[in-house]
């Protein structure tokens, strides 16, 4: 049996696992990637991406293209029957980018697809099965078989984002735990015809959510003519009738109706979306990782579900590239899950929540706070604030673990290592004796927003990860003792 030699091995081709090649690939790291499917999906599945996200890929020097491919939203909107508005959130960001954005899934992973292309450090592997792994103290054994042929393959590293039904997670048996909310949904994608493509502009530009008890359903302004309307579906009828029945063309278009004309519309995808509330019990063990919704699913009610996976190997690639370079010697891989649990947690009670608020008795709930001046203002103007890491690899200051600020691009100035943005230049002297195992980029805050955002903090440097989030700050003063922190740490 042949056996090749990679840096890591990942199994699964979409966004995330794209992600996490590319991520590593920019590294110098050789990567093999597994993957079933022969060609691309090309169906729309994730719709929505945030500005944390679009902040990660630009990493990869995506962001220009993909701003060209998507469309901003007005955020989330949940409506009575009769239109009336009940809610209304918007995320808040520092990240630079617009705070929500819609965009077409083929889209984004032919663009993916060509970027992983250009790494001669991947290799793509395409219709070829994950089979099981052994993991040793060095290596990970990978067993993959195409064309009827088995091979073993040797990896430092193994990454499972293979989904839901994730393989990697049951070899490793990490174990899921499901939460208490699932339910099904009748799931719609369809394009204005080219020349109705006008009639994009009598539809909502935010995402709304109609608490009808008769039939809660989901509207979403897609990118371009690209429209998506979703229908929860209860178990009661979903027994009542088959699924055959939901998907016919006349069901399909008696949804629509109230809407759409069908003469108007070109049926892109018509699906029975089954959703769930899981959690991996484990992420990580030595030398095998699970990311994306082979780790945590959530349903589709506030769209984090692809977000939270393009986080996820964002946060564990840095990692695991310090690693496989020596750059550290810590077991930062234990941080993994400590740092993003809480935030997925949130996340997937968030989305129950909102789910429960439009289609479940918990309605009655908000149509009765709506009618309560005070409370239906505040609930009218929501902001929801970017996630910030509350454990794992932190220094002390205030500011920790949330996100550093991007202005103009200024991501650019960061580079892919850890970077100390300081107030003035750092001297020849203070840098002699700030020593570290790995890379650290020294920048100087540029006059504006962000030299702004500093004073208005008091900080005169502030240490920021390789994944833009706040490691510590303070004052020159204190230089000396940030790094100690960071060295201790990483």
């Amino acid at each position: 049996m042949e056996v090749t030699d990679f840096d890591v091995g990942i199994i699964g081709y979409g966004p995330v696992g794209m992600t996490a090649a590319c991520l590593l690939a920019k590294q110098g790291h050789s990567v093999v990637v597994i993957e079933k499917r022969k060609e691309l999906l090309q169906l729309p599945r994730a719709i929505h991406f945030d500005a944390e996200t679009l902040r990660i890929w630009q990493k990869l020097g995506l962001h220009t293209a993909l701003l060209k491919n998507t469309m901003p939203t007005e955020g989330l909107k949940i409506e009575d029957k009769h239109g009336r508005l009940l809610l209304q959130g918007v995320n808040k960001t520092d990240c630079g980018f617009p705070p929500n954005l819609m965009f077409y899934q083929p889209d984004l992973e032919n663009l993916l697809d060509e970027k992983v292309k250009s790494f001669a450090e991947i290799e793509l592997r395409k219709g070829c099965g994950y089979v099981s792994h052994w993991q040793g103290d060095e290596w990970v054994r990978l067993y993959v078989k195409s064309n009827n042929k088995e091979e073993q393959l040797k990896v430092k590293y193994l990454l499972g984002c293979d989904g839901a039904n994730s393989s990697v997670r049951k070899e490793e048996g990490f174990g899921l735990k499901k939460l208490p909310y699932s339910g099904h949904s009748l799931k719609i994608d369809l394009f204005l015809k080219e020349e109705e493509k006008q009639r994009k502009a009598d539809f909502p530009k935010a995402v709304v959510k109609t608490a009808n008890p008769a039939g809660p359903k989901v509207f979403i302004p897609g990118f371009g003519r690209h429209l998506r309307w979703e229908f929860i579906i209860s178990k009661k009828r979903l027994k009542q009738k088959s699924e055959g029945y939901f998907l016919e063309n006349k069901t399909v278009f008696e949804k629509l109706s109230p809407f759409i004309a069908p003469t108007l519309i070109e049926l892109k995808h018509v699906a029975i979306y089954h959703f769930r509330s899981a959690v991996a019990k484990k992420w990580w063990e030595n030398r095998v990782m699970i990311a994306g919704d082979a780790a945590h699913q959530m349903p589709p009610f506030i769209g984090q579900g692809m977000c939270s996976g393009i986080r996820d190997v964002d946060n564990l690639i840095w990692k695991t590239s310090f690693l496989l370079k020596k750059q550290s010697f810590k077991d930062l891989l234990t941080s993994y899950q400590h740092e993003r649990y809480p935030h997925v947690n949130k996340l997937i009670w968030l989305t129950i929540l909102t789910g429960l608020l439009f289609s479940s008795p918990l309605a009655f709930v908000l149509f009765l706070l709506s009618e309560i001046p005070l409370v239906s203002g505040f609930l009218k103007k929501l902001l929801f604030p970017e996630e910030k890491l509350t454990a794992g690899l932190l220094g002390k200051h205030k500011l920790r673990g949330r996100l550093f600020p991007q202005v103009n691009g200024s991501d650019e100035l960061l580079g892919d290592d850890f970077a100390l943005i300081s107030l003035g230049k750092i001297s020849e002297d203070e840098r002699r004796v700030l020593k570290t195992s790995f890379p650290l980029k020294f920048v100087v805050a540029p006059e504006g927003e962000i030299a702004a955002w500093m004073r208005r903090y008091e900080i005169e440097v502030v240490i920021v990860r390789p994944d833009r989030y706040i490691f510590d700050a303070g004052n020159r003063q204190e230089l000396r003792q940030l790094f100690n922190r960071l060295t201790l740490l990483v």
